[in-house]
């Protein structure tokens, strides 16, 4: 039940008709109402009116998500406002192991942090305290809740994805009750203390110690309830370098092969790889704790492969400095004038005689007069043109009159500007400026994408073939971008990408500009074949593939899966089939454990949940509820 502060007054900024537009603009809409609120009771209003009024509740955190996983078209909740968690639970609560490590000069500690800041808040925050993060993704703009509840990951490859730093999870359920939940096996706080600092608050916060549970709210995609605040796993502030080197992809790629035929993983492909500077002064430099290899979609031939090792935190900076994105840095009148050298160069050949496509035959040189024309007309109509449009805008001119080829030029300008830093001397600094940027870079609007990146077992070689049919089909399709390879460990998180029963998994992520002309396709097909190789697809990315069945016949999807007793097989249909083929026994025991915390609940329940099978109902296999201490009564209604 709510506290009776569900009651009060509401704290803090309501606005009606709010304009919701995602970070990609792939998601608009209107919201009827959104709230800031500034404390939990006033969190627990707004969610207790609205489940009163049958309305559906979104927490919108950054807008960072390409698809619709923040919007609901009746109530938004942003957690910018929200007051700081209670500093008693830490100081007070821990059990005596946690205590001690609190005091430690090393090991690791625990911080608790609120839902609502954004990753690079988070990280200047405990860089205050001489604490990091001990992983993080390639961004700093999302918010805490935002990047755990949709599995985000880092390119550190021995270290799970960032919800598996989480220690404990505070949130308000659909019912109005705010709920504690932490691992039983391994548990952060004194359960009695921790009682009664919640309950001094709200009496009726129920404390949750179940492995399960855990596991399952740690990705939630927002529908186990509102996330107000979560107990992080932190490490002592540290540094780190990277440097980047250019190296053929069919040499990589079989030095990862080789790897998976060995059992030895990364090793052949990082012995392989020149030493970094010496003036990095890196550490155990045939050991990088770091990996990201990526390979521009319009020359594939060779790809980039950045490096990070640990460095003393003594050491000074090298080209860490804050600075804007390093692709927007290139400005709008440089690149207008590259792509009309471009133009002008093709027609000055044309004029000249020169079969400029020898594939496609000669081009009439009044084409590409009037292309070039059109172009730079296209561009002044713009109202406040910015470097993605302009790219766009040549590329589909150029695909248009059958010269796509010249594109590449302008593409590698943009794709080298990305490693420009890092490709000569390398750069190091604190980890979390190292790893995310700057928060001006991370802010830029000067260009947007599309990007699907499905996650793999790192075991066998499924990704390897899923990376090759996707390389055999790039010159089909008018697209322009990068592929990204990051490996990290796999997660305990029920619903998390990367939850996979090999020690390391990898994502893939494929990324192409906005607005050009084949990109549905492209993602489209991108993303289909993910599927076909056993991958998932990122939950905070284009995700349409948990929609679509993954498989033509039910004997194919019945295959796929773990075993089942042969009463429950009537009961799968092919839709179920296609949500238990990505995640098998996870899904059912995500479900129970979102039953258990609010009951079936539908108030966070919205499109995006419902057309991917996040939902409590409908669940086919009963679980072992008593090995997992969820309510028994929980099995009569997963069977109703």
């Amino acid at each position: 039940m709510p506290c009776p502060a569900a009651a009060a007054a509401f704290v803090g900024n309501p606005v009606q008709d709010w304009n919701f537009t995602n970070w990609s603009a792939r998601i608009r809409g209107t919201v009827r109402d959104y709230f800031e609120p500034e404390d939990i009771p006033s969190v627990v209003k707004v969610v207790v009116d609205a489940t009163r009024a049958g309305r559906s509740v979104r927490v919108v955190g950054s807008l960072w998500s390409m698809e619709d996983i923040a919007y609901s078209s009746e109530v938004g909740i942003s957690l910018a406002r929200l007051a700081d968690p209670n500093p008693r639970i830490l100081a007070e609560a821990l059990t005596p192991e946690w205590r001690d490590l609190q005091g430690q000069v090393e090991g690791d500690k625990v911080a608790h942090l609120a839902a609502g800041l954004t990753i690079h808040d988070v990280a200047v925050a405990l860089e205050a305290k001489n604490l990091a993060m001990k992983t993080l993704g390639g961004a700093n703009g999302q918010t805490l809740g935002g990047a755990l509840a949709t599995g985000t990951h880092g390119g550190d490859w021995d270290m799970p994805p960032l919800a598996d730093m989480v220690t404990a999870i505070h949130l308000v359920d659909a019912t109005g009750r705010q709920v504690w939940i932490e691992r039983a096996s391994e548990p952060l706080t004194n359960h009695w203390i921790l009682q009664g600092i919640l309950e001094s608050e709200c009496a009726d916060t129920m404390i949750v110690r179940n492995d399960t549970a855990f596991d399952a709210a740690l990705v939630s995609m927002g529908r186990f309830g509102v996330v107000c605040s979560f107990v992080l796993r932190v490490t002592r502030a540290f540094s780190i370098a990277e440097w980047t080197t250019i190296q053929p992809w069919a040499s990589v790629r079989a030095l990862l092969a080789t790897g998976l035929q060995t059992g030895t993983f990364l090793q052949p492909l990082f012995d392989a790889l020149p030493a970094p500077p010496a003036t990095l002064d890196a550490n155990d430099v045939q050991q990088p704790t770091g990996l990201e290899i990526v390979i521009n979609t319009v020359d594939p031939t060779n790809c980039f492969v950045k490096r990070r090792w640990g460095v003393s935190s003594q050491l000074p900076p090298i080209a860490a400095s804050p600075g804007p994105d390093a692709i927007c840095a290139i400005g709008t009148v440089p690149i207008l004038a590259a792509i009309n050298a471009v133009l002008d160069k093709a027609i000055a050949s044309a004029a000249g005689g020169v079969i400029l496509n020898p594939v496609g035959g000669a081009i009439a040189l009044g084409v590409l007069i009037a292309a070039k024309v059109k172009f730079n007309a296209d561009v002044a109509a713009l109202p406040a043109p910015n470097l993605g449009d302009i790219i766009s805008l040549c590329f589909n001119t150029l695909w248009d009159v059958g010269l796509g080829f010249l594109s590449d030029e302008i593409q590698k300008l943009v794709f080298n500007a990305r490693y420009s830093d890092t490709l000569t001397t390398g750069k190091r600094g604190p980890a979390y400026l190292i790893k995310t940027g700057t928060l001006e870079a991370n802010q830029q609007n000067c260009y947007r994408a599309d990007s699907v990146e499905p996650a793999f077992t790192a075991s066998d070689g499924r990704y390897l073939s899923y990376l090759d049919g996707v390389l055999r089909e790039l010159p089909r399709y008018k697209q322009s971008g990068y592929i990204s390879i990051r490996f990290c460990a796999t997660t305990r998180a029920l619903m998390g990408m990367h939850n996979f029963a090999s020690r390391n998994a990898v994502s893939i992520e494929t990324t192409s500009l906005r607005s050009l002309k084949e990109n549905p396709s492209w993602m489209n097909f991108v993303e289909l074949s993910c599927l076909e190789w056993g991958g998932r697809p990122h939950w905070g990315q284009m995700n349409d593939a948990t929609k679509w069945l993954c498989y033509e016949t039910m004997n194919e999807a019945i295959a796929s899966l773990p075993p089942i007793p042969l009463p429950f097989l009537p009961y799968l249909t092919k839709e179920k089939a296609a949500g238990w083929a990505l995640y098998g026994i996870n899904l059912q025991e995500w479900r129970a454990a979102l039953l258990a915390i609010d009951g079936g609940v539908q108030t966070f329940s919205t499109a995006f949940t419902q057309t991917r099978f996040l939902e409590p109902t409908g669940a086919t296999l009963p679980l072992n509820l008593v090995e997992h201490d969820i309510p028994i009564a929980v099995l009569e209604l997963l069977l109703a």
